[in-house]
């Protein structure tokens, strides 16, 4: 445009102005892509096209128009620990300081939002993608979501809040319908969402792919309007994951603006035939000349849920083009861009972020004149990020050997494994042939027993003698990845065999774990020291290095409960649910909810992390004994340095309520702060809590409620460790609470085994009778189904064998993402095939092929035959 709009109270209007010039094609065409990663330009009204690019833990900026899914077509960015890593950090300021830099990449690449940050729930350790994800407590997930959203849009670079809502899996992510009771999807799923979207003000909400209770979220209103919008008061622009638009024109009309990616006008052309054949009304063809009118041949007739009013275009037009108005005026071309001091930052972040699990006998921190051993392939091919669509190019890889080398440390390196052995372990290719009974690894990840034994025995002599062992382990990068979740929580077998092995011959170890989530750890009772990097980013070698030499002290606290085996999670018998429906009958009770409210032993809680200091809390008081709900409350206590070292310290925050009529968890976070201290130092830290956080959601008078009585505030460094307490009476409105002792007694006194819920109770929950939630697929087949479906059809294994080759052929271009690409592929279902970027078939021919699934032969192979 012309001229810059500075008053972005003039957005708004300007907007509005710009489309009521547009004609209906314009309308309907800004609201989607022009391609995978751009929305198209209106030159003639001065709207240019901004481009969106993935994040969320760094810039992937990809070169060329197609998604390439890796690195190789990805321009150079810094990548920062993910979000699992940066959450163990409960720092905002460090949150804020990584989005600031992510949003100068952007600023630098002209990208005008970045896909991040993500904040959905750690239901279960499985998540193929849990790497992505905060925490298990939607508190400090939406917390340090808001903090890094405001980094990125200082920049004036917009944020995408994703994905909205309870996609929690990575298994058949595209059409599960979540079926979830309205207490929990409050309380736990859109709670960070919910404080994101307040305290952030994100440019954009990015929509699932998933179902929520039935409805599509891409077309869910209760989700995009009546709460994103109405309730929170967001007042940007709802954007779609990547081919997640089930039915565009049910999408506009309830809430979502953007389909994305662009698809040469497929769903663009039904937008305008639903308002054409809607009937007149107040100008609706007004702006459409004989020249500009769009063809319409080929859309099937227009039933009544297909009419869309103008309004309802207008609407998502006007915000669409106030996100370019606002993106062309809110750059900040004047602030530079460092990447050194960007990869600085990682290295800070991945310090901050890491966590020392366990440390006995304080043989950490080592020194630089010990003879040490240095085991594990990842110490010089560290796993530092997550395999899928997050994957960043980066601009330099810190290595834990490169860094062990500069820092003059005398030490011996054996590879201890190789990575080869674990490429395919736990991909969508793996998953499928246990499935259909093929119980042997594929040749080329199937090594004898006697190479294992070698890479062993040499681990071992380069162990011996020495004063420490330094031994890197994990979760290589096909045990996890967008696209499928992890079938169990085993690090791979050679590795626990060599970390026996080593301890056995050296007592001195230190195990490094790398990897996106917890992992069952049969040794922890044989090796002294345990450090957690989780995926750290590219600086994480020289930070592990920094950490165990003792030149920072480790400061991280667990974002989530690490179980002491995958059978003790609530979500074991709910996940990842049928082939229709994922129930979550575990309700609130997720994470350090369930574990202590069961009173189930754990391998480490939520909130633990060790440091080289001790710190003491002291002298808390509260401003007040009595307040009333939504008051605010201050809090002073005291934290002193007992160390001889500088060092930082996460101070966790919990209420405590008992209700005989609602049931609850032991105890909930409602606040943390972190804190530096000098040795010696006590500071004395101030905190207003609002008590409005105390609430939970009353499904009766739809909004949050503390009942009136005596609530307990904890503060400590972790769930299990809180010494300071203090007590408060509550006063509340005298309202109706929902009572379900007798219909659902299951939530109140926790089974003292697995999770199991009856289904009677669930549904006394749920509040309505279960949808099907597993059958065995048959005719009619239809829209809504998946090559997986239809594998046990002649047409269904041509199109399964034709989906493995593509998977090989992605795998070879790039190494890691054979098991997302099979995924992708088989889960995904046939409308979104049709209205892929890639036209990789048009919707004459998928019906064709429908046609002769269900039998209609003729029918079928004339629509083959007549593509057009």
């Amino acid at each position: 445009m012309k001229s810059m709009i500075t008053d972005k109270n003039l957005y708004r209007q300007k907007a509005k102005e710009l489309v009521a010039q547009m004609t209906l094609s314009e309308k309907a065409g800004l609201c989607s892509g022009s391609d995978c990663w751009n929305l198209k330009e209106l030159e003639r009204l001065g709207l240019p096209s901004i481009t969106m690019m993935d994040g969320p833990h760094g810039l992937r900026k990809q070169i060329g128009v197609t998604d390439n899914l890796g690195i190789g077509d990805s321009v150079p960015s810094v990548c920062f620990p993910t979000a699992s890593a940066l959450a163990c950090s409960f720092d905002r300021e460090l949150a804020c300081s990584v989005g600031r830099a992510m949003g100068e990449e952007c600023v630098q690449e002209e990208v005008a939002v970045i896909l991040g940050p993500g904040v959905n729930q750690k239901r279960s350790p499985l998540c193929g993608r849990n790497f992505e994800y905060f925490s298990e407590d939607p508190i400090l997930s939406g917390e340090l979501a808001a903090s890094m959203i405001q980094g990125i849009q200082s920049t004036g670079t917009g944020a995408s809040l994703k994905h909205f809502a309870v996609n929690n899996q990575e298994k058949r992510r595209m059409s599960v319908n979540a079926v979830v009771d309205e207490r929990t999807l409050r309380e736990t799923y859109l709670r960070a969402f919910e404080i994101a979207v307040k305290k952030g003000k994100p440019y954009t909400v990015m929509c699932s792919y998933n179902r929520l209770n039935g409805t599509y979220c891409s077309e869910n209103k209760y989700l995009m309007t009546d709460i994103l919008r109405e309730e929170w008061g967001f007042d940007g622009v709802v954007v779609s994951d990547w081919g997640a638009v089930h039915d565009r024109v049910l999408g506009i009309k309830a809430g979502l603006d953007i389909e994305m990616p662009g698809n040469q006008g497929f769903n663009d052309r039904k937008l305008v035939a639903a308002i054409v054949k809607t009937g007149p009304s107040k100008g609706h063809l007004s702006q459409t000349t004989e020249n500009q009118k769009p063809s319409l041949e080929g859309l099937s007739p227009t039933t009544e849920n297909q009419k869309l009013s103008l309004e309802d275009l207008n609407r998502a037009a006007e915000r669409v083009s106030e996100l370019i108005l606002r993106s062309m005026s809110e750059k900040k071309t004047d602030g530079g861009c460092d990447l050194e001091k960007h990869h600085q930052l990682a290295i800070r972040a991945a310090e901050q972020s890491s966590v020392l699990l366990k440390n006995d006998e304080n043989l950490l921190p080592g020194n630089k004149n010990q003879k040490a051993a240095v085991i594990g392939a990842f110490a010089k091919t560290p796993r530092y990020q997550g395999a899928g669509s997050s994957k960043i190019n980066p601009i330099k890889i810190e290595t834990p050997w490169d860094a062990f080398m500069e820092s003059g440390l005398n030490a011996e390196y054996s590879p201890g494994y190789s990575l080869l052995w674990n490429k395919s372990k736990g991909s969508f290719l793996k998953q499928t042939q246990i499935k259909e009974g093929a119980n042997k690894r594929s040749k080329e990840n199937t090594f004898r027993q006697s190479e294992q034994d070698a890479f062993i025995q040499n681990a071992c002599a380069a162990a011996a003698g020495k004063d420490i062992v330094y031994l890197f382990a994990g979760l290589p990068e096909g045990y996890e990845s967008e696209g499928f979740d992890r079938t169990d929580m085993h690090l791979p077998e050679e590795q626990n065999r060599l970390i026996e092995a080593v301890s056995a011959c050296n007592p001195n170890v230190v195990v490094i774990l790398m990897g996106g989530a917890p992992m069952e750890l049969p040794w922890i009772g044989k090796v002294k020291s345990v450090l957690l990097a989780y995926l750290g980013g590219e600086g994480v070698g020289k930070a592990v290095v920094n950490l165990l030499l003792g030149i920072e002290v480790p400061c991280g606290k667990l974002a989530e409960t690490w179980p002491l085996k995958l059978e003790d999670c609530p979500s074991y018998h709910y996940f990842p649910g049928g082939r229709l429906t994922v129930e979550h009958r575990e309700s609130i009770y997720v994470g350090y909810r369930y574990y202590e409210k069961a009173e189930r032993p754990v391998l480490f809680p939520f909130g633990h992390g060790l440091s080289y200091v001790d710190f003491t809390y002291s002298n808390l008081e509260t401003d007040r004994k009595t307040c009333r709900f939504g008051e605010m409350l201050n809090l002073t206590f005291s934290v002193t340095n007992q160390g001889n070292r500088a060092a930082r310290e996460t101070v966790l925050i919990f209420a405590v309520h008992e209700n005989e009529v609602v049931f609850l968890p032991k105890k909930e976070l409602k606040e943390f702060v972190k804190i530096h201290l000098n040795p010696g130092e006590t500071k004395q830290i101030s905190i207003a809590l609002d008590t409005a956080v105390f609430g939970y959601y009353n499904t009766l008078i739809k909004d949050w409620y503390a009942p009136s009585g005596t609530y307990q505030i904890l503060i400590g460094p972790s769930s299990k460790g809180c010494p300071l307490t203090a007590e408060i009476h509550m006063r509340s409105p005298n309202l109706p609470q929902p009572d379900l002792r007798q219909r659902a007694p299951s939530y109140y006194r926790l089974p003292k085994n697995e999770m199991i819920i009856p289904t009677q109770e669930f549904e006394a929950l749920y509040g309505r009778t279960l949808p099907i939630g597993d059958n065995r697929v048959s005719r009619p087949y239809t829209m809504e189904h998946t090559i997986e479906d239809i594998r046990h059809t002649a047409i269904g294994k041509i199109m399964n064998w034709y989906a493995d080759r593509l998977a090989r052929e992605a795998a070879r271009a790039e190494e890691g993402q054979e098991g997302m690409m099979a995924a992708t592929f088989k889960e995904m279902p046939f409308f979104s095939i049709v209205a892929s970027d890639e036209k990789i078939i048009s919707e004459r021919m998928m019906e064709g092929i429908l046609d002769l699934l269900n039998g209609h032969n003729i029918r079928g192979l004339w629509k083959l035959l007549n593509k057009e």
